[in-house]
């Protein structure tokens, strides 16, 4: 008897409990969300206008400075007038009166165009009588290139003859070569024809050389 008590209750124990629900295996907690940045907002845009409110004037245009007129070109300047001065000085010799005379003599001209040069000139005859005279003249160099210049000239001449002789006046042409030499110097070698028309009456016509030198400014 008691060992089939024993019997029995072995076999109770050793039936199956009531099945128990499962329970899910814990899970490790979910790893923190990195936040996303910020949307940009959007610009905001400005707000509409009112119905019927006045609308504001359009600002003034605004004044462009007008551009800078581009200087006036240059104007070529006029040689200054003293530049055209001619001084000269010249040597020769001449026959009246019987006589030879050394004569010596001095000028100044001024270059008008293109070699054209009115000039005066006084000049002094040594011997006896002795003579001064004075001759405005004009003379043309011709304008060639290179230092040797042709001239040709045509003057009136009045001479103050000393004692006691009459005056004279005489009409003269003159021509040669003129030669540039250092810059504005020049010199000149001719030879002068002059007729004297009042106060002569035998020996009124000769001819004599000419040596010049001259500076221009």
């Amino acid at each position: 008897m008691t060992f089939g008590r024993v019997a029995a209750l072995a076999a109770f124990l050793a039936l199956p409990g009531p099945a128990r629900p499962q329970q899910p295996p814990a899970s490790e907690p979910p790893a923190a969300a990195t936040p996303a940045p910020p949307a940009p907002s959007p610009a905001a845009s400005p707000p509409a206008a009112e119905v019927g409110a006045p609308v504001p004037p359009a600002p003034p245009p605004v004044a462009r400075p007008a551009p800078a007129a581009a200087p006036a070109a240059p104007q070529p300047q006029g040689e200054p007038w003293f530049r055209r001065l001619r001084l000269s000085g010249y040597v020769g010799t001449a026959w009246s009166y019987g006589t030879t005379y050394l004569t010596l003599g001095v000028g100044v001209g001024y270059d008008v165009f293109a070699g054209l040069t009115p000039s005066l000139q006084a000049s002094f005859w040594a011997g006896s009588p002795s003579v001064w005279m004075l001759q405005p003249g004009v003379d043309w160099f011709v304008p060639l290139p290179g230092r040797i210049r042709p001239y040709v000239g045509a003057y009136w001449a009045h001479w103050f003859v000393s004692a006691g002789y009459e005056d004279r006046d005489a009409i003269g042409f003159r021509g040669g070569l003129s030669f540039a030499q250092l810059g504005p110097a020049s010199m000149a070698l001719g030879v002068a024809y002059e007729h004297v028309y009042s106060g002569c009456t035998t020996g009124c016509d000769y001819w004599y050389p000419q040596v010049s030198a001259g500076i221009g400014f």
